[in-house]
């Protein structure tokens, strides 16, 4: 993968071009945004937003955690950096929870048959 120079400006999105990428609506970048879990984005002189491509993989970490279950708050703390060790032992949490009620499960479909 080549390298990128140190002083290349990174590519800035548009709102409807940040959504596209992540399989999202318009309206959705907004709420996250006003919801916290997004940072401000830079603005043109017109007030139409400017997004970086970390937002892009940002919504996108933050679209697959809550498919597993997270709220979109806990999310957006898991998809901050300083949440990353939070997140590690929440998602532990987590799967230790879903096995036990599996085995739950288990022992029940095994009591009461299919």
């Amino acid at each position: 993968m080549p390298k990128k120079p140190e002083n290349a400006t990174p590519k800035l999105l548009t709102i409807g071009q940040v959504a596209e990428q992540c399989g999202v609506g318009v309206e959705t970048i907004r709420f996250y945004e006003r919801e916290g879990v997004l940072p401000k984005p830079k603005r043109k002189a017109s007030g139409y937003r400017l997004f970086d491509t970390d937002t892009v993989h940002r919504i996108r970490f933050i679209r697959k955690v809550q498919g597993v279950g997270f709220s979109l708050k806990e999310a957006g703390h898991l998809a901050s950096s300083k949440g990353i060790p939070a997140a590690i032992k929440q998602i532990d949490h987590r799967i230790q929870d879903l096995r036990q009620l599996q085995q739950e499960l288990r022992v029940q479909l095994r009591t009461h048959g299919k």
